[in-house]
């Protein structure tokens, strides 16, 4: 079995497990496939699925800080790496790191939502309103 069919079996097998809702086991494969390709931005984003899958937002965000790292351009990640702090409470650094990601990307409708969980949970009510009407103006199927 060659290196890119090894790492798609782990794949193919922690995908399962995630079905079967064994996120230790499937994050267990997808680490091991990652200690393969450290650099592959998609299985970490694998694993940052299946440690939100079981609640783990600390760990998720640990990942998506690893994502930024390898590619600091990934706004996905920044405005992901926003709502895992928004679910840890850590309200300021969730606002800090979306600001950064809507600078990048004026048009991630997440990012906006998101600074506006973050805004609201600081008493900027001004602010998150402003992140929320801008969320529904980029996609009105948010509301």
């Amino acid at each position: 079995m060659n290196f890119e069919s090894e790492i798609q079996d782990l794949v193919d097998q922690a995908k399962q497990h995630l079905k079967s809702r064994q996120f230790d086991t499937a994050a267990s494969l997808i680490q091991q496939a990652i200690l393969q390709d450290e650099f592959n931005v998609r299985l970490h984003e694998l694993l940052v699925s299946a440690y939100v899958l079981a609640k783990d937002y600390s760990a998720a965000a640990e990942q998506l800080e690893r994502i930024r790292r390898i590619d600091p351009s990934n706004t996905n990640a920044m405005v992901n790496l926003g709502a895992m702090y928004n679910k840890l409470d850590k309200h300021s650094e969730a606002a800090e790191i979306l600001r950064k990601a809507i600078a990048k990307d004026k048009k991630s409708s997440h990012g906006y939502y998101n600074l506006g969980i973050a805004q609201r949970h600081l008493g900027d009510l001004t602010m998150a309103a402003w992140a929320y009407r801008e969320a529904l103006r980029l996609n009105p199927q948010m509301a």
